[in-house]
This record gives C-alpha cells, sequence and structure tokens, in this order.
C-alpha cells in the first residue's frame, strides 16, 4: 500500500474506533458531529497535499528554466479544455508565481491537518478550548495536564517545543509565502537544472539540500502522514483522556 492509500486507512481506523469508543461511554452528542466532520476534513487536506505534490513533481525543472516564455502568444487562452482535459497556460512570470501558490497550499494543509486533530480532541475530550485557541499547542498543554502519560503527549511534544519540527517549518513557510514576493520565497540557480529552492532567510537552520522543492516537498508530506498514522494508532489505542 502508498503512503496516500495508509494515511487514509489510519483515517478510517480512527473514525471507527472513535465511535466504537462514543458507543461506550456517555461522550457528548457534539463528539459524533465532530469525527464525521474530521474525517471528511482530514481526507480532503491528505488529497490536497498529495495533488500538490504530484504536480510539483512532474515539473521538469530544466525545461522549466529555460522553456518558458515571457508572454503567451497572441490568443492563447490562459485556460482550455481539450479532449477532456482542462489544460493551463503559463507564461514564465506566472508559472513561477503558480509554483509558489503550490508551495504555499501544500504547507497551509500540512499545518491545517494538526488544527483538524485539535478541533476534534477539544470537542472529543471536552477541553473547553475557544476557537481561536484550538490548535494543537493549546491540546497538548491541555494532555500534560490531565493525562501526561496519554501517547498523544509523547507524538505532539517534539511539534509543539522544536523549532525546526515539520510543523514549526511549514507554518512559517505558509505565514511568509502570503506576504513576500515570490522572488524572496524561492531561489534558483538558473545555471543548474534542478528544481528551486526555499530562501535561507526563510528557514535559516535547513541546509540549502533539504530546502529544495524536490527534497523538502516529499519530505514534508511523507512527515504528516507518518503523523496522522501515529496519531490514529494512539487514539485507537486509548480514545480517552
Amino acid at each position: 500500500m502508498s503512503d496516500y492509500g495508509r494515511v487514509q486507512e489510519a483515517v478510517r481506523r480512527m473514525h471507527a474506533a472513535l465511535f466504537a469508543h462514543l458507543q461506550a461511554c456517555s461522550a457528548p452528542a457534539q463528539a459524533s458531529t465532530s469525527i464525521e466532520n474530521f474525517s471528511h476534513s482530514m481526507r480532503s487536506k491528505i488529497d490536497s497535499l498529495e495533488f500538490c505534490l504530484r504536480l510539483l513533481s512532474a515539473i521538469e525543472w530544466d525545461k522549466f528554466w529555460t522553456g518558458l516564455t515571457p508572454s503567451l502568444p497572441q490568443g492563447l487562452a490562459v485556460s482550455r479544455m481539450e479532449d477532456g482535459i482542462f489544460l493551463i497556460h503559463l507564461n514564465a512570470r506566472d508559472a513561477r508565481a503558480f509554483v509558489v501558490i503550490l508551495v504555499e497550499h501544500l504547507a497551509s494543509n500540512a499545518k491545517n491537518v494538526t488544527d483538524v486533530l485539535a478541533g476534534l480532541l477539544n470537542d472529543l475530550w471536552s477541553l473547553r478550548l475557544s476557537a481561536p485557541q484550538t490548535n494543537l499547542e493549546n491540546v497538548y498543554k491541555v494532555i500534560l495536564q490531565r493525562n501526561s502519560s496519554h501517547p498523544l503527549a509523547a507524538l505532539f511534544a517534539p511539534l509543539v517545543t522544536g523549532r525546526t519540527s515539520w510543523l514549526a517549518v511549514s507554518r512559517e513557510v505558509r505565514n511568509q509565502s502570503q506576504h513576500r514576493d515570490a522572488t524572496q520565497i524561492l531561489k534558483s540557480d538558473f545555471g543548474r537544472a534542478c528544481a528551486p529552492y526555499l530562501s535561507r532567510d526563510l528557514l535559516p537552520t535547513i541546509d540549502e539540500s533539504e530546502r529544495s522543492l524536490e527534497v523538502f516537498c516529499p519530505r514534508l508530506v511523507n512527515r504528516v502522514y507518518q503523523f496522522m498514522e501515529e496519531a490514529s494508532s494512539a487514539l485507537c489505542a486509548l480514545p480517552s483522556l
């Protein structure tokens, strides 16, 4: 089974285990709705991660740098349908902006996976966090107060305390890409036929080789998938706090 298939299966297992838990205890009615919302939202985010990664992985970077033109041929539409296929035509400037959009969306979905899980736990365990407070950091604090031996505590700890955790990195990429020019986000060596890399200013503690999109993007998605599989195992084993 692929990584994508395993994480989807992990979400299904978590869904089934939590519903079984609700039937065995007097959990609030809202928890049932939260589980359904969580499963739907998580599947959507996993699909988005996979789609962005597939698009980025399909780019032939040598042709990307040398084959793009500054403007589209006269009369060529930006998008069109052809034989049931949706085609997009982009000039050099728009194509580079499109890559930034994909990276931003990838990072946003990676970060939002943790927000969706935090929302589920807030409802399932009646943590009483307000909407603005509902994030992995605050859920982690409550878990430590109520049951520091819960397996999710050990899973969350490196994410909320580490400055270079995949959660911290994806949050930084998402935030900065929304407020900075594309040329400040992605750097490239035009003499080399390779993928662009995230700016050192953006991620100063990470080596250039690890900031390459060919390395950074699949590694980020892999870590998100691994996190969800481990979270699923932890909640299946101990659904109560």
